[in-house]
């Protein structure tokens, strides 16, 4: 996890990254988020949608707000920080793109964790309980290139 962690999500229905017959689904993932990426307006998007879930957290039940106000205020001024470090991001995204490969899937269908990783500010208060089972996109691009150049095609792949 980090401050920010998206899911791109393709509109075919795949069951997983290793289930490709090739990697223009992939490229076609990151393409997509590349060009949300390059939009004026992308990262405050990223940062109202952030910002969103704190709101909808303290707004639910008046005890528990109580309980979480000061969590929630450094939660907030942490959120506040990265928001400033994100804004000053330009050019192409270069960070983290992966996936999680079955039989270690957090969902049943194929979806690519964008994840900021570069600025270690980013990542104070990530768990590393899920860095185990996730594939950076490029090995999983490299795998289905080595697959599709052998002469045994495996039935059960698919394209996106």
């Amino acid at each position: 996890m980090s401050y920010m962690h998206l899911l791109v999500i393709p509109v075919a229905r795949v069951y997983n990254a290793v289930a490709l017959e090739d990697g223009e689904c992939i490229e076609e993932m990151q393409a997509h988020f590349q060009t949300f990426w390059s939009k004026p307006d992308s990262k405050e998007k990223i940062i109202a949608a952030i910002d969103g879930t704190t709101d909808r957290k303290t707004t639910s039940l008046e005890e528990r707000r109580k309980h979480l106000e000061e969590v929630l205020a450094h939660c907030q001024e942490y959120a506040s920080h990265r928001a400033n470090d994100l804004r000053k991001m330009n050019g192409k995204y270069n960070d983290y793109m992966g996936f999680h490969p079955h039989p270690t899937t957090s969902v049943g269908h194929l979806h690519m964790h964008v994840l900021l990783m570069e600025n270690k500010n980013f990542l104070t208060y990530s768990t590393r309980a899920h860095d185990n089972k996730t594939i950076p996109a490029s090995v999983v691009l490299k795998v289905i290139n080595e697959k599709r150049n052998t002469s045994d095609k495996n039935p059960d792949i698919q394209s996106c």
